[in-house]
């Protein structure tokens, strides 16, 4: 049985800390009931600290509308974040048909208090329009999942603020990035995690309060 491997990154130039945790455990290890200790609340001083950090970039949406990433997005809720990319024949529509999976098991919690963001780091080609055809052919075209375009410098600016940019759009990273923006607690998720577990660490991490 593999070890769950911890690394701990500190942002020591924003001051914002963030725990990311990669996950290779097996599922029995990872489905282990477990109970989320109560967090504090971030301080509307550190709550600035993340925005400045994961910063308001102008993005557009796969309905065409323009929102500041951090604020509109992220702000207030639990949040899933992943990268993908349209013409992608791989990787991202079996990882977002795995987390339509989250979704559906999430239930009432989706939509609302736990919400999905996916950004595409092929901007150029990844119109809005690209993005909603996409999101329909693998079920997550819905309230609460947002796909995210842009400016293609803007788009590279955001990503590598979550720590998952490449160079080649085709080799990006396939982990998936989720957090509490209400407790500042951070994870980063393996994609072969089972589906089931990244259920119950995000319903952990909403639990924070």
């Amino acid at each position: 049985m593999k070890m769950t491997r911890l690394t701990l990154i500190f942002f020591v130039s924003m001051g914002l800390f963030i725990s990311l945790v990669s996950v290779s455990s097996s599922a029995s290890t990872l489905l282990a009931p477990s109970i989320a200790a109560p967090k504090k609340p971030i301080t509307p001083a550190e709550k600035e600290r993340a925005r400045n950090y994961f910063t308001d970039t102008l993005l557009t949406t796969q309905k065409g509308e323009t929102v500041k990433f951090y604020s509109d997005t992220l702000d207030g809720h639990v949040v899933a974040v992943n990268v993908m990319y349209t013409s992608c024949e791989g990787a991202c529509p079996l990882l977002t048909q795995m987390l339509t999976q989250v979704r559906r098991e999430l239930g009432d919690q989706f939509g609302d208090d736990i919400r999905f963001v996916s950004i595409s780091n092929d901007p150029v080609r990844d119109t809005p329009e690209a993005l909603t055809e996409f999101a329909r052919k693998q079920g997550a075209n819905e309230k609460g999942w947002t796909f995210l375009t842009g400016n293609k410098l803007d788009v590279d600016r955001v990503i590598s603020k979550l720590g998952l940019y490449t160079k080649n759009f085709e080799e990006h990273l396939s982990m998936i990035l989720i957090g509490n923006t209400r407790t500042g607690h951070w994870k980063k998720i393996q994609p072969n995690t089972p589906y089931q577990a990244i259920v119950l660490q995000l319903k952990e991490l909403a639990n924070e309060g």
